[in-house]
């Protein structure tokens, strides 16, 4: 039995969401929901590329969700 409950990140401000998906990265959230799988796969590289500091890592990823968005 599953008893993870994901979060629907979709609707939620791209500084919310980078913070979800860096804390889901660094293993302390389930994978959230509402995020596409290629996105996500960037959003892992960039976390992967700024490792070390929790900052970091949400700022890239942030950046990714912004960039995404266009």
């Amino acid at each position: 039995m599953d008893t993870v409950t994901k979060k629907d990140i979709s609707s939620l401000p791209k500084e919310e969401q980078a913070k979800i998906i860096a804390l889901h990265f660094i293993g302390y959230l389930a994978k959230p929901k509402g995020i596409n799988e290629e996105l996500y796969i960037k959003c892992l590289i960039a976390f992967n590329a700024n490792r070390g500091k929790v900052e970091e890592e949400t700022k890239a990823i942030e950046i990714v969700l912004k960039e995404n968005k266009k």
